[in-house]
């Protein structure tokens, strides 16, 4: 444990941005989900766009690598052409 004032305070705000990122990764993997998995084609271009917003929100805040990102965002792209 931190025995010092500003080791005290690092400690609860890597806690802070750890449970932020977390939950930015879970809905950019629910928005990814949903996107594949839509039937409608118009809600499928819908769902698909929320994606491409999150993945490279993600990507710029570092969360997620950029190539990472750049292989869901085709996964997203060849799913929608098929």
């Amino acid at each position: 444990m931190p025995r010092h004032k500003s080791a005290k305070k690092a400690l609860r705000k890597s806690e802070k941005l750890r449970q932020h990122n977390k939950g930015v990764k879970s809905r950019l993997k629910s928005a990814f989900k949903e996107a594949l998995t839509e039937t409608d084609a118009a809600k499928k271009a819908q769902e698909i766009k929320k994606a491409f917003s999150l993945i490279d929100k993600a990507a710029k805040r570092k969360l997620i690598p950029k190539n990472r990102a750049a292989r869901l965002k085709s996964r997203l792209s060849r799913s929608k052409a098929a």
